[in-house]
């Protein structure tokens, strides 16, 4: 079935005179909300001043329901005023979609009201595309089949297992071969400054190590000596990953890093010891626009001939073998209340595994909960043969020396 035939299919299955509010939520308007109930959703992160777009109510699930609470702009406590009282006149389309399979509202069917996976399984199992046949797309719904086989017993542990996957065991010769940061600043080579911000006035430093706030987490972060765009990492909005196995490290950097120096780019990071190398995402390089990012892959593929891909799951690939990929991290507004801000891999895991969490409390087949999350993940702005943010442009990839001569 073709698409746009599909898309108005679908949206004829949505007969305002079947769907209806989940009568499983209660709203509860944020005026109506006592002092210290307001005062702990602001605690947890919540964003309560008059603003368009700002939280106008919470939706809380009914106990043993299973459901998560909702929080709720004034359109969502319209649509959702409108909905409990038999009208349906506040949104169509996408944002309909969104609303039953998140589960806040229902739609009729044969067997009675289903929302969420169940009434996915419904209007859209039957009619998926074909799966995508790149390495690393290939790659990241092996990783949702896999996890979804499980029936992991929390959110929690499905996002982990999606955001781990494809990551080498840390194991005891791994710790020894790479012990600390020594090792890895060794790879990293001359233009690296052996210390910190203060050393900035020494021209063979091309690339001194960021502010401290750069590398929590077993990352060892830089920045160009002779930057002037005075940002933090997640300020340039798109990311390039580059993941090479992790034997071939003392080869990479140092090429690495004598490719970047010939670009813009001014911003990189690099897993700090052996744990943090044998990530998939291991290496992580911060631009402002698609065209640095192209740039600086081209250099790349162009310097690292011969070397293996790791690959990054949940990244849009760059060169076919998955050494390079992309992304982009959402805004502060998109990640969860109370949860900081989000990457762009944690955010894509997080999102899928509540997805696949949601379905396989439905009771549906593994198949269907890594359709149906994929399917929710669309419906956010994630191009879901790709794994790329559809609101940044896409970079070009590119073809590697050894791509061109095949």
């Amino acid at each position: 079935m073709g698409s746009k035939l599909l898309e108005s299919s679908l949206e004829s299955s949505l007969d305002p005179n079947r769907i209806a509010a989940n009568p499983a939520y209660s709203l509860i308007r944020i005026a109506e909300m006592s002092t210290g109930e307001r005062d702990a959703l602001v605690e947890l992160g919540a964003d309560l001043t008059d603003r368009e777009g700002g939280i106008d109510g919470v939706l809380v699930a009914a106990t043993g329901s299973g459901l998560p609470d909702k929080v709720v702009d004034c359109a969502g406590v319209a649509m959702f005023r409108s909905l409990a009282s038999g009208r349906c006149d506040q949104v169509a389309g996408d944002g309909m979609f969104r609303l039953l399979y998140d589960e806040i509202i229902t739609i009729e069917s044969g067997a009675g009201p289903v929302t969420g996976a169940a009434a996915f399984e419904q209007l859209e199992s039957t009619n998926q595309p074909d799966r995508p046949s790149g390495a690393l797309s290939t790659m990241s719904y092996r990783a949702l089949d896999t996890v979804a086989r499980l029936r992991l017993p929390s959110r929690e542990q499905i996002c982990t297992r999606l955001y781990w996957f494809n990551r080498v065991p840390l194991s005891a010769r791994w710790q020894r071969a790479i012990p600390g940061e020594s090792v890895v600043r060794r790879w990293l080579g001359d233009t690296i400054a052996s210390g910190h911000q203060h050393e900035r006035s020494n021209p063979s430093n091309l690339w001194v190590q960021a502010a401290s706030v750069e590398n929590a987490g077993g990352w060892l972060s830089f920045v160009r000596h002779d930057d002037r765009r005075e940002l933090p990492s997640r300020e340039f909005g798109y990311k390039l990953y580059l993941s090479p196995r992790p034997g071939q490290l003392h080869l990479v950097l140092p090429l690495a890093v004598a490719a970047t120096n010939e670009t813009v780019t001014s911003r990189f990071k690099v897993g700090a010891d052996a744990a943090g190398l044998l990530r998939p995402d291991k290496i992580v390089f911060y631009l402002a626009d698609a065209s640095e990012v192209t740039a600086l892959a081209d250099r790349l593929a162009t310097a690292l001939v011969g070397i293996d891909a790791q690959g990054v799951p949940f990244s849009a690939a760059m060169t076919s073998d998955g050494l390079l990929s992309w992304g982009g991290d959402p805004t502060e507004d998109e990640s969860p209340i109370g949860g900081g801000r989000e990457s762009w891999r944690l955010s894509v895991c997080r999102r899928l595994a509540e997805s696949m969490f949601a379905a396989q409390r439905a009771g549906v087949a593994p198949a269907t909960a890594v359709s149906f999350a994929a399917r929710r993940l669309e419906l956010d702005g994630v191009d879901i043969a790709s794994f790329a943010p559809t609101h940044l442009i896409s970079p070009t990839p590119v073809t590697s020396i050894k791509e061109q001569a095949a």
